[in-house]
């Protein structure tokens, strides 16, 4: 299965696990009968997915459509990243700015358990 992720990357992922990701939901039909955002989650979250078989060669066909959303140019350098449950594709730029937000988001993760443990242990945290 092949989602675009709306971080900009490509997620490839076995049907078995994309089905996963679809059930892990609780009540799924009643929430979109009761709300609006709901159903346009799962609206993108369909619209935006798509079977794909692997070649005999090998390879995987990422649709134009898709390449497109999400910056993968023919010829162009991406970064395929393992994620434990499948794989994803990013535009080397893409990617790029991905890993600044991940060393962002640890700092500021470090950040607050440190001041959290100060203030548990009453110590004013360090500026």
């Amino acid at each position: 299965m092949l989602r675009s992720l709306p971080e900009g990357a490509l997620g490839v992922y076995p049907e078995s696990v994309w089905q996963q990701m679809r059930q892990s939901e609780a009540n799924a039909a009643m929430q979109a009968g009761a709300s609006a955002a709901y159903r346009r989650q799962l609206r993108l979250f369909g619209a935006l997915s798509e079977v794909q078989a692997i070649s005999n060669q090998g390879r995987l066909t990422i649709p134009s459509h898709l390449r497109e959303r999400l910056g993968l140019v023919p010829g162009a350098e991406v970064m395929v990243v393992g994620t434990e449950i499948g794989i994803e594709i990013w535009a080397a730029s893409r990617w790029q700015a991905e890993l600044e937000s991940l060393d962002q988001h640890e700092k500021q993760k470090v950040e607050a358990e440190m001041a959290a443990e100060l203030a548990a242990a009453g110590q004013a945290p360090i500026r």
